[in-house]
C-alpha cells in the first residue's frame, strides 16, 4: 500500500482522521463510516499462535458454532454449499457438516490446512481469490478474519462475486460498540495515551468495525444487512489469547478482563459482532 492509501478508509475511501497513537503507528478513524484502522502494516507474517488456543477450547468453539449456525438458519431457512475463509483447524467446517452444510475452507496457514485435511475436511491452502468461480456458493463465512486484512474491500468484492444470487455472507469480528472498546478508549484518553489497550497494531488487528461501518458495507458492495448480533467472545478463548498476544502491561490487562467480560455479557455490549448479509437476487 502506498502512503496515501494508508490514510483513506478501507471500506468507503474517505480520508481518515487521527484517533489514537500506538507504538510507531497511528490509529485513524473514518468520519464517514466510523471504521478504525492502523496507518502501517507489517508485511512480514509472525507466528500464528491462535491455533493452539483454538485446540485448547475446541469443545466450547463447537458449541458456539452450533449456536451461531442455528441463529443463521432461522434467517436463511436452509443449509447449502458453504466456504469458510480462514478455516483454521477446521472446527467450524466439522460443525457445519454435521448441520447439513456442504462445507469447505481455505486458510493461509500450512499447518492448519494439514491438520484439517487429516480430519478429512476439504481445505485449500490460500485465501478467497479468483480460484473460486462466480456464483459458486450459497454461503461465505469468516470468523476472526476481516480485522486482520490490510485491504478488506478485496475480501468483500470476492465474497460478493463467489456467492450465488440470494446467497449469504456471514462474518464475525470485534466491534467498537462494545464495553471492551469503550473502556479501552476511556483509559487511553484518561492516561493521555499511556494505556494502549485498543486492540489494534500493525501485526495483528488492523481494523475495527462499528455498526455504522456495517451499514456502509451495504451501500458500497451492494449487499443487504439482514441481521447484526452483538455478543462477548467465549471466556476461555479471550482468556487464553490474553496469555500470548503481544501487549504492554499484560498483568493490568488480564486483571481487568474478568469484570469487563462479565459486564459486557449482562449488558449486551459484547466485544464481537455477528453480521448476516445477503446478495440481491
Amino acid at each position: 500500500m502506498n502512503s496515501m492509501e494508508n490514510y483513506r478508509c478501507k471500506i468507503c475511501g474517505t480520508p481518515g482522521r487521527f484517533w489514537a497513537r500506538g507504538k510507531g503507528f497511528n490509529v485513524l478513524r473514518c468520519p464517514g463510516c466510523g471504521l478504525l484502522w492502523v496507518d502501517r502494516v507489517n508485511t512480514k507474517p509472525g507466528d500464528y499462535w491462535a491455533e493452539e488456543i483454538y485446540l485448547e477450547v475446541e469443545k466450547e468453539l463447537e458449541a458456539r458454532f452450533r449456536k451461531i449456525l442455528s441463529r443463521v438458519l432461522r434467517i436463511t431457512g436452509r443449509p447449502g454449499r458453504a466456504l469458510e475463509v480462514g478455516s483454521s483447524i477446521g472446527t467450524f467446517l466439522k460443525v457445519a457438516g454435521e448441520m447439513g452444510f456442504e462445507a469447505e475452507g481455505c486458510d493461509i496457514s500450512p499447518g492448519a490446512v494439514e491438520f484439517s485435511r487429516k480430519r478429512d475436511l476439504k481445505v485449500r491452502l490460500g485465501t478467497l481469490d479468483s480460484s473460486y468461480r462466480e456464483g459458486e456458493f450459497d454461503y461465505v463465512f469468516a470468523f476472526n478474519l476481516v480485522e486482520h486484512l490490510p485491504e478488506p474491500s478485496i475480501f468483500f468484492r470476492h465474497a460478493t462475486r463467489v456467492l450465488k444470487k440470494g446467497g449469504f455472507l456471514v462474518i464475525e469480528t470485534p466491534i467498537q460498540d462494545s464495553l471492551f472498546h469503550l473502556s479501552s478508549r476511556f483509559f487511553y484518553v484518561l492516561s493521555r495515551g499511556r494505556l494502549k489497550f485498543l486492540g489494534l497494531s500493525p501485526d495483528d488487528h488492523l481494523l475495527r468495525f462499528s455498526r455504522k461501518t456495517f451499514r456502509k458495507i451495504e451501500e458500497v458492495f451492494g449487499l443487504r444487512l439482514l441481521r447484526l448480533w452483538q455478543m462477548p467472545s467465549p471466556w476461555s478463548e479471550i482468556w487464553g489469547k490474553s496469555r500470548v498476544v503481544k501487549m504492554e502491561k499484560r498483568l493490568l490487562y488480564r486483571a481487568a478482563l474478568p469484570p469487563l467480560w462479565f459486564l459486557s455479557w449482562v449488558s449486551g455490549l459484547g466485544n464481537r459482532a455477528l453480521a448476516v448479509f445477503q446478495k440481491p437476487m
